[in-house]
């Protein structure tokens, strides 16, 4: 459960964060959960692959873009452990991945939905900056619920079971994050 608070806090903030500049949110998630040596127990990473991600760091750092870093990336990972990092992604974030350029196309998201979202996560992010540490760690709980709820509420019942099927195979690193 540790790893579970730790991600959501650092890819929650960072796709807010990266959402005003010209990098993919979606890739930046893959690439910090790709970090974590539990993330690299899950996916099965052979010793070869987990010594590949050390350069990921590096890309990281210098690059404006994540192009070099999701070619990188797509370079270590098989397919298949590809396909499950980005469901693992969905799982950590739940509904906060919604601000992901790729889940939000891939769930078809209206105009008035991107905007609801967008909206929605900044008005969450902006609450937190102005809350003293004490407050912030008594309320983050029923924030997180009632951001949770206000998101799915956004999508279409299609949409929150396509969601859900993104969302694959629950693993034991994100239990109780996803719907």
């Amino acid at each position: 459960m540790m790893l579970n608070a730790k991600f959501f806090a650092a890819a929650s903030a960072a796709v807010v964060a990266l959402s005003c500049c010209h990098i993919s949110q979606a890739d930046a998630g893959g690439v910090i959960m790709l970090m974590d040596p539990e993330v690299q127990t899950e996916l099965k990473l052979d010793l070869t692959q987990t010594g590949s991600i050390d350069g990921l760091k590096q890309d990281f750092a210098r690059s404006n873009g994540l192009a070099e870093v999701k070619s990188h990336v797509a370079g270590i990972l098989k397919p298949e452990q590809l396909q499950r990092l980005g469901e693992l992604r969905i799982q950590a974030l739940g509904t906060v991945s919604l601000g992901c350029d790729d889940v939000a196309i891939a769930l078809a998201l209206s105009e008035e939905q991107r905007v609801e979202v967008t909206k929605t996560l900044r008005s969450f992010y902006d609450e937190q900056e102005l809350m003293s540490p004490e407050v912030l760690s008594e309320q983050t709980v029923a924030m997180k619920s009632k951001l949770k709820d206000i998101l799915w509420g956004v999508l279409s019942g299609s949409q929150q079971q396509q969601l859900v099927q993104m969302a694959g195979e629950q693993s034991k690193l994100f239990e109780g994050v996803a719907r």
